[in-house]
């Protein structure tokens, strides 16, 4: 079996020619919970216990506010195959809507609720397509497949990841919705010129990142390089 060993960068450069930021940023957020599964860390599933989901959601939004230009971040989040995770897109919806956030909740599986968010994301299309980062009507948008593999948002300046994908074309492929090239004028220079991709790990008080990291992590995916 052949394992890629090259770095996120180096993945990028291969890619099409319409990839346009100047520069990835690749950042990794510890985020202190009360009990970490192996599950958990590779983002497969939510942390069970409401208190550890609250406490990453709020790193994610504390992310978003610290800087003075907002982001615009496509949040993946763990399956919701299980209660635990529809409770994080919920928790994630709620505390972002409070902090004064626009979101867009992509999980919906009925064929109403389908219909409503592609209308919605055509919408917001047209809308960044004559305004730019201006007239764009949403700040986050979350999600489980789509914010990997299903649709173009081209205001996407950031994608947030909780815990260590498993897979770094995953991880690429979720990468992909901040590379849109963002012409507009509107569009800070800030965010028009870098791509942005934040592992959101969830640890306990007694590990060391960097040894979860070569344990769980794909070599690719944050620019470490495996054994050769």
């Amino acid at each position: 079996m052949l394992v890629d060993r090259r770095s996120l960068p180096e993945h990028m450069a291969d890619g099409p020619g319409d990839f346009s930021p100047a520069r990835i940023d690749v950042q990794i957020r510890p985020v202190e919970i009360t009990r970490v599964t192996k599950n958990v860390l590779l983002g497969n599933i939510a942390p069970r216990h409401e208190a550890d989901r609250s406490q990453i959601v709020d790193a994610m939004l504390a992310a978003i506010l610290a800087g003075p230009t907002r982001p615009k971040v496509a949040i993946c989040v763990p399956s919701t195959s299980n209660r635990n995770g529809s409770a994080l897109v919920r928790e994630v919806v709620r505390k972002s809507t409070a902090a004064g956030l626009r979101v867009l909740d992509m999980t919906g599986s009925g064929e109403a609720q389908q219909r409503a968010i592609e209308n919605a994301m055509r919408q917001e299309e047209r809308l960044i397509e004559k305004s730019g980062y201006a007239g764009s009507q949403f700040d986050v948008v979350v999600g489980i497949e789509r914010p990997k593999l299903g649709f173009n948002w081209a205001a996407c300046s950031d994608v947030f990841m909780v815990g260590f994908s498993g897979s770094t074309v995953d991880v690429l492929q979720a990468l992909g919705r901040a590379t849109r090239k963002k012409s507009h004028a509107s569009f800070p220079a800030s965010l028009a010129e870098r791509a942005a991709i934040t592992f959101f790990v969830p640890v306990s008080a007694s590990d060391d990142l960097r040894t979860l990291d070569r344990r769980h992590a794909p070599p690719g995916v944050l620019g470490l390089r495996g054994p050769s």
